[in-house]
């Protein structure tokens, strides 16, 4: 059969796998049986995940709370400087999601390092220029924004690590 020809049976059957026009495994098996083993869209992921910057930008991405922790309880830098650096490890993370997401891989992880990072950095801004009070509700509207972005993501950890935030706050505020 032609390459032609072979491309528009494909192409069909991928048609009818997307608009549920068969059952999902019946199209898996008329892929696999015209693709030879390995439909377009499986040798898109291979290609993607051997990638040999992926393990480097998630490896630098994750480097990134230790650092952050670093600078804002070990190192002796002004307020300013703190901020500074946590808004630079934010961006930087916020761009390495942008650069997964081109990959093809899971930007799980990078999300979730970016919004410890944005906790951590309006938090410690927030108790240093603020009454504990401010910080607190900062540390709420940063919990009802992991809930909604765990929502809207469809992300069940995301709106967990809210939740628990949530919680977190709220116990700390009854306490004092």
């Amino acid at each position: 059969m032609s390459k032609n020809r072979k491309d528009v049976i494909v192409d069909e059957i991928r048609y009818w796998k997307e608009n549920k026009l068969l059952p999902d495994k019946y199209c898996d098996f008329l892929l696999a049986l015209y693709t030879e083993g390995e439909s377009g869209a499986d040798k898109e992921k291979k290609v993607s995940r051997t990638s040999p910057w992926l393990a480097t930008y998630y490896s630098v991405n994750f480097l990134l709370i230790p650092l952050s922790f670093t600078v804002i309880y070990f190192t002796e830098n002004g307020i300013i400087l703190q901020s500074l650096l946590l808004t630079g490890f934010a961006a930087s993370s916020f761009l390495m999601q942008s650069l997964i997401k081109k990959e093809n891989a899971p930007v799980e992880l990078p999300l979730v390092i970016t919004l410890i990072i944005v906790f951590l950095l309006t938090t410690s801004s927030a108790a240093y220029y603020f009454p504990v009070i401010y910080a607190e509700g900062v540390a709420l509207l940063n919990a009802v924004g992991w809930m909604t972005i765990g929502m809207q993501r469809g992300l069940f950890y995301v709106k967990v690590s809210g939740i628990a935030l949530l919680a977190g706050t709220l116990i700390s505020m009854l306490i004092r």
